[in-house]
C-alpha cells in the first residue's frame, strides 16, 4: 500500500433499507457491488443496531447505543448536550461536511448544517429522478479541505419505483431486485468521479428490509404497486393536519383489506415462516420484531489505505463503522463510545467478537410493541422490550439461517445467557 501525506476524503454510501440476503443472492444483478467487493474489505455479517433509519443512525454517527443518546423515536429525537457526532471530530480536524439525505431525517439534531445548500431532498426522489446527477455536479466541483460526502438513496424503501430502464426482467423478477439493479449502477457512476487512492469508500445500509414478493415459475404473484403507494403517500401528505384522525383510520383500514388479501393468497400455499413474514410484513405492523432480513446489512470499505480482496466473516456492528475509518485514516478516536475498530481484524488479527445489541425503533403514528435483543454469529435473542418474560425468540443462526424454528421452550440455558449479556449492556438504562 502507498505512503500518504494528506488526510484523505471520505465517501459514505448508506443505502436505505438494504438487505444483505437479498443484495447478495443470484437474482440480483450489482456488477459494481460486486466489483468493490473484490477490491475492498467486505464484512459478511454485518448488523445493524436497529430495523430501522432513525435509531441506526443514531448509532452509526456517535458509535453509541442509541438509548444512550437522547434520541428514542421520531417524537423523541434531541440528541444529549453532552454527545458528540463523528461530523464534530471531522469538523475539527480540518473536514467539510457534505450530504443528500431524505427529508425524513430533517426534524432531529443529529446532522450538521452540511456545507452543500442542497443537503435535503424530497423523500419520494430516487437516484434516477436527479438525485443522481445533482451527486455527481458535487463530486466534480474542486475543494480545498479533505471532504466527507454522506449520501443516503431511499430507492429501495417501500413504496419502490423501478426507472424504466430497469424494468426488463433481466434485472430480476421483483421491483426489489431491478431497484438494487439501478442503484448499483449509481455507485459505479459515483466511484469513476473519486480517486481511490484518495479516497475511503464506505457502502452499507442503514437497515435491511423485508421484500415483498413471491414468484411462482418466473411470475411475480404478490408484489406491492410501488406507483399506486407514491400517489397515495404524497397525496396524504397534503391532507391538513386537523384531518389526521380520519386519514389514519382509513389508512388502517386500506392496510388490513391488503394483508387479508395476502393472507387469503398465502394460506393456500406451502411456505416457511420466513417466507411468510417477508410476504405479510406491513409499513405499520405493531409487533415488531428483529430478523435479519430487517437488521443485516452488507458493509464495504474500499480504496485509501484498504487492503483488497480480504472478506470477513466475524460479526461487526454498524457502531463500529466511524471508529475503523478514523483509524484506517490516521486520525485519533477520544470519544467515550460502544463501537470498536475493526482494522485488527482487517489485518488478520484475531479479536474476540462482541454480541451485537439490536432494537426496534417505535411507531410514531400508532403504539408498536417493540423488542430488543442480543445477536451473536451463532445465536439471534429477542422479547419484549417492556416485559423479559413476554415475546422470546431464539433462533440458531448456523443451523437455521432463515430463523424458521424458534427455540425458546427448548433452550432457556442460551435464553439465560443471552439474557445475561442484555442486562450487562442496558444496565438500569430505561430503553
Amino acid at each position: 500500500m502507498e505512503k500518504h501525506t494528506k488526510l484523505p476524503n471520505i465517501l459514505l454510501i448508506l443505502v436505505d433499507s438494504f438487505n444483505h440476503r437479498k443484495i447478495f443472492s443470484q437474482d440480483t444483478l450489482i456488477p459494481e457491488i460486486d466489483k468493490l467487493v473484490n477490491s475492498g474489505v467486505y464484512f459478511s455479517q454485518a448488523t445493524s443496531i436497529a430495523d430501522a433509519t432513525l435509531l441506526s443512525t443514531t448509532g452509526l454517527f456517535t458509535g453509541l447505543y442509541p438509548f444512550k443518546t437522547g434520541i428514542r423515536s421520531p417524537t423523541k429525537n434531541l440528541l444529549n448536550k453532552n454527545i458528540h457526532t463523528f461530523f464534530s471530530v471531522l469538523e475539527k480536524e480540518g473536514y467539510e461536511n457534505y450530504a443528500f439525505r431524505p427529508t425524513l431525517q430533517e426534524n432531529d439534531d443529529l446532522f450538521p448544517n452540511f456545507k452543500n445548500e442542497d443537503s435535503l431532498y424530497d423523500v419520494f426522489k430516487n437516484m434516477s429522478d436527479g438525485l443522481g446527477e445533482k451527486i455527481l455536479d458535487q463530486l466534480q466541483k474542486k475543494k480545498d479541505k479533505p471532504w466527507f460526502l454522506f449520501i443516503h438513496p431511499h430507492d429501495l424503501h417501500q413504496p419502490i419505483i423501478v426507472p424504466e430502464e430497469f424494468r426488463d426482467e433481466k434485472f430480476g423478477i421483483s421491483n426489489y431486485e431491478k431497484a438494487s439493479a439501478s442503484i448499483d449502477s449509481w455507485i459505479g457512476k459515483i466511484i469513476n468521479q473519486i480517486n481511490l487512492n484518495e479516497t475511503l469508500v464506505v457502502i452499507t445500509g442503514d437497515h435491511g428490509s423485508y421484500v415483498k414478493s413471491l414468484s411462482v415459475n418466473g411470475e411475480s404473484i404478490i408484489e406491492a404497486d410501488g406507483l399506486t403507494q407514491l400517489r397515495l403517500s404524497q397525496l396524504s401528505n397534503k391532507f391538513p393536519k386537523f384531518l389526521d384522525p380520519i386519514k389514519k383510520k382509513v389508512f388502517f383500514a386500506m392496510e388490513n383489506k391488503k394483508q387479508n388479501k395476502k393472507q387469503e393468497i398465502i394460506s393456500k400455499m406451502d411456505l416457511t415462516p420466513n417466507e411468510k413474514r417477508n410476504l405479510l410484513a406491513g409499513r405499520f405492523t405493531t409487533e415488531h420484531s428483529l430478523f435479519d432480513d430487517q437488521i443485516r446489512i452488507p458493509l464495504i470499505f474500499v480504496g485509501y489505505n484498504v487492503q483488497k480482496g480480504i472478506k470477513i466473516t466475524q460479526q461487526v456492528r454498524n457502531i463500529d463503522i466511524f471508529p475503523t475509518i478514523f483509524e484506517l485514516i490516521g486520525l485519533k478516536n477520544n470519544l467515550d463510545i460502544d463501537g470498536i475498530s475493526l482494522k485488527k481484524i482487517i489485518d488478520g488479527e484475531t479479536i474476540k467478537e462482541i454480541p451485537a445489541f439490536i432494537e426496534s425503533n417505535p411507531l410514531t403514528i400508532k403504539k408498536s410493541n417493540d423488542v430488543i435483543g442480543i445477536r451473536t454469529s451463532h445465536y439471534k435473542y429477542f422479547r419484549s422490550k417492556e416485559n423479559v418474560n413476554d415475546r422470546i425468540n431464539l433462533y440458531d443462526l448456523q443451523d437455521d439461517p432463515f430463523e424458521n424454528n424458534n427455540l425458546a421452550t427448548k433452550r432457556s440455558d442460551i435464553i439465560l445467557e443471552m439474557e445475561k449479556i442484555l442486562q450487562s449492556i442496558i444496565g438500569h438504562q430505561k430503553i
